[in-house]
């Protein structure tokens, strides 16, 4: 029984390790297009990070990007719109930049350095947060995690300099 019952769960998961093939004659154009949008100015500053400076500009550029975003651009937020699609993107180059500095802080102070990888989890927690927020269209969770993360930005440019 041990043995059937070990021959399934093998069988089973090795069926869930093949990659999923599309039918012949089936129009994936639509779907081809949902990943393609427009690249937020963010985007090209975060494949740029080289030094501290960069990093924080792609720190404070995201963040002044959600800012934009739910103030002026609410309602295609909202909506799942274009604002939507780049707000994805700058959740990822925050992160970016985030572990760029917290791997560029060697030269930092002990405490100091504590102090940074503190901050920088907090930005990083709440600029998810607040996407997260977006995605539920919960407009006082999504301020409330945006007044979150500029008070994360000033605890790291405190903590970088």
């Amino acid at each position: 029984m041990k043995k059937l019952l070990l021959t399934t769960a093998i069988l089973a998961l090795a069926g869930f390790q093949q990659p999923a093939l599309a039918h012949e004659g089936e129009d994936h154009s639509k779907t081809e297009q949902h990943g393609q949008h427009e690249p937020s100015a963010v985007h090209d500053e975060a494949t740029k990070i080289a030094t501290k400076d960069d990093a924080l500009k792609v720190l404070r550029d995201g963040v002044a990007f959600m800012d934009e975003a739910v103030n002026k651009h609410k309602a295609d937020l909202f909506a799942n719109g274009k604002v939507m699609d780049q707000l994805h993107d700058v959740t990822v180059h925050i992160e970016e930049a985030a572990k760029f500095l917290e791997k560029d802080s060697e030269s930092i102070e002990p405490a100091k350095k504590a102090r940074l990888s503190s901050a920088l989890k907090q930005l990083v927690k709440t600029t998810t947060d607040f996407h997260i927020g977006t995605h539920d269209k919960n407009l006082e969770k999504t301020l409330a995690e945006l007044k979150k993360s500029q008070g994360a930005l000033k605890l790291v440019e405190s903590n970088v300099k």
